[in-house]
Order: C-alpha cells, then structure tokens, then sequence
C-alpha cells in the first residue's frame, strides 16, 4: 500500500456534513427543510460564526475532491463572507451601563451582566466562566474558555491565545454580586433535584445547563436604556 501525506478527507468526512451542514440548512430526504424552503421566514439565520465554520468545513472538504482529481476547482474558495455579526457594536457608556444594570438588578442574570461589564468580557467569556475559575477570597477571575454557539451546538472552546487567557482583579462589588448568585444557584439547584446537570457554570438555565448567547441577548434587549450622555 503506497504511503502518502495524511488526506483531510479522514478529518472532514460524512458525518461532518451529516451533523454540521444538513441540520443547519436542512435537505429534502435526510433533514426536514426549514421555513424558507417552504416558502415562509421566521427570520431565523446561522450566527456569524457557524456560517464562517461552515464554510472553513466545505472548503477543505471540496479541497479533498480536488486532490483526489473528482472535481476541477475548489469554489468554496472564491466566496467572501459580509456578516452582519462582523458590524461594530457600540458599547455602553459609562451611564448607560449603570442605567442597564440598574434596570436588571432583580432579574436573575443580573451578576452575568454586572461582570461582563465590570470586567470587560465578552459574552461568550462571561458565559464560559466557571466557579473554578474565580477566587472570592483574592478577589480575582481567571479567563480559560468561551462559550459558543458552532453548527447549532453550544461548546466550550479554550480561548485562541496567550493573551486572551488571563487574570483580572474582581472589584469588592463583584464580589457581593457573585456571592449572591451563587447563593441563587444553589437555591435553584434544591428546586431542579435530580434534573440540574452539574456542569461547574457560573452562569447557567435553571437546571445548570450552558446558557445559550442568543438568549442573553433577547433578555438584554428587553430592558431599555434611555439615549443621555454621561454626567
């Protein structure tokens, strides 16, 4: 048996297609078609960042055709992608911030919110924080991972570098604000009983599952922010 470089067709195979691509768009035998394949929208659409996992995935699956001289040209290869999750997002001001955390204060991801913008998080690393990765008593957070949404699932994925993995001193407030919620958690652990799934989360559903990005937005935009500049 001749003996040559590693094929990525062993990497990206099949079963990549079956569980990444046709549950996200679905197909008319394996998957059952979304609205827009029957002619109705719910304006429901892939985040950026499982349409650029998709499109790594076809373009080194098509790659293996081409070397394996079953198609002339890789045309995953020509597009370029214009997201609407690539748009600048303006933050809070510095008032905004308090007027919104004011505003979420009885609700119960209001800690998720007050380190995220206490901290300067990002969503998805305020969401992949876990009790092992604060120490109250040193008054510190140590940023390991990110939750994300990829191909419909929610994972948690290492941060990308050195950089982005660090420690941040946690202010005195935060402190009691994460002391209360994790008060909060285990309340809400006693209520699931058996059906919480223990996954060492900071911020999490009822039942202590991952809490899904998507969700943190909508509940956020439900609480205005009235348009003042800051004093």
């Amino acid at each position: 048996m001749p003996v040559g470089r590693p094929k990525r067709l062993l990497i990206v195979d099949r079963t990549d297609i079956e569980t990444r691509v046709w549950p996200e768009f679905g197909t008319a035998d394996l998957v059952p078609p979304k609205c827009c394949a029957k002619g109705k929208c719910c304006d429901s659409t892939p985040s950026a960042s499982t349409v650029r996992y998709l499109l790594r995935l076809l373009r080194a699956a098509l790659q293996d055709a081409v070397d394996e001289d079953l198609i002339s040209r890789n045309v995953a290869k020509l597009v370029k992608l214009r997201l609407d999750g690539d748009r600048r997002v303006e933050p809070f001001s510095t008032s905004e911030a308090r007027r919104f955390l004011a505003a979420t204060s009885e609700h119960r991801l209001h800690a998720l919110w007050a380190v995220a913008l206490g901290l300067g998080l990002r969503r998805g690393e305020a969401l992949g924080l876990k009790w092992a990765d604060i120490d109250l008593e040193r008054k510190r957070v140590t940023v390991r991972r990110s939750l994300q949404r990829v191909a419909g699932e929610l994972r948690l994925e290492a941060t990308k570098t050195d950089r982005s993995t660090r420690t941040i001193p946690l202010p005195s407030p935060l402190v009691d604000v994460l002391e209360r919620h994790r008060k909060q958690q285990l309340e809400e652990k006693f209520q699931a009983g058996s059906e919480w799934v223990d996954h060492g989360l900071v911020f999490t559903t009822k039942h202590g599952g991952p809490t899904d990005p998507r969700n943190v937005n909508q509940l956020g935009g439900l609480f205005a922010v009235d348009d003042e500049s800051d004093p």
